[in-house]
């Protein structure tokens, strides 16, 4: 999901359960929800910027973020105009 400029994705919360094809016992994972969401900053080559619990912390995060450096959302375009200020 794209939000101002930012990509916010969920992290898989994974639990590990008997196989039940294996001979030996092993185990296997299963996804079974999401762990936490992860904000990615395509500025800079989509690593990770922050995480948060739920997606309403995260887009209010990064609300907050672009209030405190005066840009309305996180493109290039922005960030040129506020070079040029």
């Amino acid at each position: 999901m794209k939000y101002k400029g930012f990509i916010i994705q969920a992290v898989p919360l994974f639990d590990y359960k008997p196989d039940p094809k294996s001979r030996s016992g092993q185990y296997k994972a299963v996804k079974v929800g999401v762990e936490y969401y992860e904000v990615l900053d395509p500025m800079d080559n989509n690593n990770r910027y922050f995480a948060e619990d739920t997606i309403a912390l995260c887009k209010s995060e990064i609300d907050r973020i672009l209030q405190v450096l005066g840009l309305k959302d996180n493109s290039k375009k922005s960030w040129d105009a506020l070079d040029k200020v």
